[in-house]
């Protein structure tokens, strides 16, 4: 047990380490490929399983994707009523208005952050705490519950509204990577496809 959560600590530290772009998403993501392998969890091959088909994967994706969207859409009306700073987007100013730096982030999003994150934020963390937790019925939705702390955390720079957009957004995921047996399909399309959207809802102008 000790060796898990030194691993879980280790690659929960490496998200936060940023020296050159993607530079967290890149050294947590290999973090939990050699953990995973050290410590002889799951085969990491089963994260990438198709168990079910495509068509039902990629169904569950989009399906995943429209509830992190719809949750999104529910908090950003909120914030106001709340009297919390919209979401701090400036990383991603460039893309309002600029179809070359939507397609570049569109590439990133699909080929690199989707991927990434979710090794990291559902593969990883939620087996590791899953193999740390005591067995029960309430097991899952605590090593999800954990995982999406971490991962909303990471997203400081986007601000409070950020910090509870990423959570809400973390426990969809979790719960959709539980729901499709601990497998990655569905929630790097979900994923990615959540990111896509929002992206373009800042190229068009729709958020700020």
């Amino acid at each position: 047990m000790f060796l898990r959560l030194v691993a879980i600590a280790t690659v929960v530290a490496l998200t936060f380490v940023k020296i050159f772009p993607f530079s967290s998403q890149l050294f947590a993501a290999a973090g939990a490929l050699a953990f995973t392998w050290l410590l002889g969890s799951r085969g990491i091959h089963s994260w990438f399983e198709v168990k079910d088909g495509w068509l039902t994967t990629v169904g569950w994706g989009v399906l995943g994707g429209l509830a992190v969207v719809a949750a999104d859409a529910a908090t950003f009306s909120a914030y106001p009523l709340l009297g919390i700073a919209p979401m701090r987007l400036d990383r991603f100013a460039d893309v309002h208005g600029h179809w070359g730096e939507l397609l570049e982030w569109l590439v990133v999003i699909w080929l690199l952050v989707g991927v990434t994150e979710e090794l990291i934020s559902r593969a990883f963390l939620i087996d590791q705490w899953l193999e740390v937790l005591p067995t029960s019925r309430t097991s899952t939705a605590l090593a999800i519950l954990a995982s999406s702390v971490t991962f909303s955390l990471v997203h400081y720079y986007e601000g409070l509204a950020g910090v509870i957009s990423n959570f809400i957004a973390a426990l969809i995921l979790g719960s959709l990577y539980a729901l499709r047996r601990r497998t990655l399909g569905s929630n790097v399309i979900a994923h990615s496809l959540a990111d896509s959207l929002g992206l373009v809802a800042i190229y068009f102008g729709w958020v700020s």
